[in-house]
């Protein structure tokens, strides 16, 4: 079917469940079943019998008006559910009068269950509200509780996402698990209003000091270098950060902080020298054991043929890098090459990443001006430090296959060995 327009017509129970008239029939019998889940725990876990058979009541409801006005055909057409508890009859007259009696009062009972304001169903697409919330900072959480009884009905990110909700009283809260206060308010939605809050949390800044008992390192907090300990006050927004000292030949100090609005926080990290590496294998030895004579005469087996030599096991790694085989410079294609060919080659611990300022020490820098070369061909008009994020400015995550905690010290190698950076 199809309306004027030559769309497809919506589906009015998928309306009437709160959905979008683009809403495909999984996501309107996803509705229903969780709405209807939600009536079927009420009625197990009631309290009394009247709250049963109100629960029952509007259960029974929500499915004979779903299934009216649902065009969902054959075996995905929800069945009815459970029938509340029937009366027992006994025999005789005096029997059916007692049934009769008791069907009256249950059927009163459904009645005030059904009328009353307590857990309203819509009706109609016109009697449902929207709400909406864009909280500052992202990946806020967003809970939506009911007045009268603190129910959590709605949960989910506070994204600007406008919510379908039935009119009526709510107390809505958006919190963020790196904040230390929270939003809330006690509205109430009339029907068909639309109503929109864009709530701050996380507001106002706070100083960390952080000192070390090292010269020479780097100060890191939130993947970013603000160079070295010391004396400094950094002024950081309100909030939860992961601070990092290191420092070359010292295993890192790390630790996480949550700063409140004009709070101050000083910090003392004790960085301890690094255990020393142990030795690389010696290429003089590898060229010694490769180029051995090949056995004498007296050595060979009886049938007078000289075993063929074996290949070579701890050949030494070419000085000059071998050339890459990526796709075009600052593509993914490229970028996945690259990170493959350098976590494959100088991961020492096996994290997946070069993580450590050891891993990124042991880069040459023939291979740095290799990959920048390669980089170039893509022809992008800016320098690979600077896309990259090594220079400070936003990336993703683990870019060239090196983390965040070391970005600084490559960007610091780079330099070093001559690649370009902007100005």
């Amino acid at each position: 079917m199809s309306d004027e327009n030559g769309g497809p017509e919506p589906n009015a129970a998928c309306l009437w469940l709160g959905l979008s008239n683009t809403a495909s029939s999984g996501e309107c019998l996803a509705a229903y079943w969780r709405l209807r889940n939600h009536l079927e725990d009420r009625a197990r876990e009631a309290s009394t019998s009247e709250d049963r058979v109100r629960a029952n009541g509007q259960l029974h409801r929500l499915h004979r008006d779903f299934v009216a006005l649902d065009r969902i055909q054959g075996p995905l057409r929800p069945n009815p559910p459970s029938p509340a508890p029937a009366v027992v009859r006994s025999g005789g007259a005096a029997g059916w009068i007692v049934a009769t009696v008791l069907g009256s009062l249950l059927i009163a009972l459904v009645w005030i269950g059904l009328s009353e304001d307590r857990d309203p169903l819509p009706a109609s697409p016109g009697a449902l509200a929207q709400l909406t919330l864009q909280a500052d900072p992202v990946q806020a959480e967003l809970w939506v509780r009911t007045s009268k009884d603190e129910r959590v009905i709605l949960t989910g990110p506070a994204d600007g996402t406008p919510q379908s909700l039935p009119a009526g009283g709510y107390s809505v809260e958006v919190i963020h698990p790196d904040c230390p206060d929270s939003w809330s308010e006690d509205i109430r939605l009339e029907v068909g209003e639309t109503r929109r809050y864009a709530p701050r949390i996380c507001q106002g800044e706070g100083r960390i000091q952080v000192r070390s008992n090292v010269k020479q390192d780097r100060l890191i907090v939130d993947g970013r270098d603000l160079g070295l300990t010391g004396e400094t006050l950094h002024t950081l927004r309100t909030g939860a950060h992961h601070v990092r000292v290191e420092k070359l030949g010292h295993v890192a100090w790390e630790g996480d902080v949550v700063l409140k609005p004009d709070q101050q926080i000083e910090l003392f990290a004790e960085l301890a020298k690094a255990p020393a590496p142990s030795p690389p294998h010696s290429p003089t030895q590898s060229a010694k054991a490769a180029s051995a004579p090949p056995p004498t005469a007296k050595n060979q087996p009886a049938g007078g043929t000289a075993p063929r030599a074996a290949g070579r096991l701890n050949a030494p790694r070419p000085s000059t890098p071998a050339p890459l085989r990526t796709g075009k410079g600052g593509s993914k294609s490229w970028h996945d090459a690259i990170v493959e060919d350098l976590v494959g080659q100088y991961d020492q611990n096996g994290s997946g990443t070069l993580d450590t300022t050891q891993e990124v020490q042991a880069i040459p820098c023939a291979k740095w001006v290799e990959i920048e070369k390669s980089y170039e061909t893509g022809g992008l008009a800016v320098e690979m430090t600077h896309l990259y994020g090594f220079d400070g400015s936003d990336a993703p995550a683990n870019t060239l296959g090196i983390a965040p905690t070391v970005r600084s010290y490559a960007y610091d190698r780079m330099k070093g060995c001559g690649l370009r950076a902007r100005k």
